[in-house]
């Protein structure tokens, strides 16, 4: 009799301790998916350096995969774009400057960073940006 109370217990705690292992496990917050994309921008002087892994190597079907970076504004205005080329080892590295625009009245705080390539889905970072304006100055 003690040696079936003894399995018994046994029992239990392997099943609680398994399913608690599971419950843990799923609450965890996965830091970066081995598949997924995954950037890093920085704020270096007058351009946003962005430094970012996972994304579809050169391949015969895709010679020279490219990636598409944009800067945003919190209000998701475009500040500036570049295309970045993929190397061999699915990694990107680039400068983003501010818009290219006739006028543009330049940027000074937080902005998001979004990496556009395959396999999907985008890649999103936060930095700070301090894109000079490139309007001329008008002296009356």
């Amino acid at each position: 009799m003690k040696r079936l109370i003894r399995t018994g217990k046994f029992t239990v705690l392997g099943a609680m301790l398994a399913l608690g292992g599971l419950v843990s496990a799923n609450t965890l917050p996965v830091a970066h998916a081995d598949n997924e994309p995954y950037i890093v921008a920085y704020n270096s002087g007058s351009d946003v350096s962005v430094l970012g892994s996972g994304f579809t190597r050169p391949n015969y079907q895709n010679p020279h995969p490219q990636v598409r970076v944009e800067v945003l504004t919190p209000s998701l205005t475009p500040l500036g774009t570049v295309y970045l080329n993929v190397n061999q080892y699915g990694e990107i590295s680039g400068d983003v400057t501010g818009n290219d625009m006739p006028c543009f009245q330049g940027y000074s705080g937080m902005v998001y960073v979004a990496a556009d390539g395959q396999p999907g889905p985008t890649a999103w970072t936060t930095t700070n940006a301090d894109f000079p304006p490139t309007c001329p100055i008008r002296w009356r």
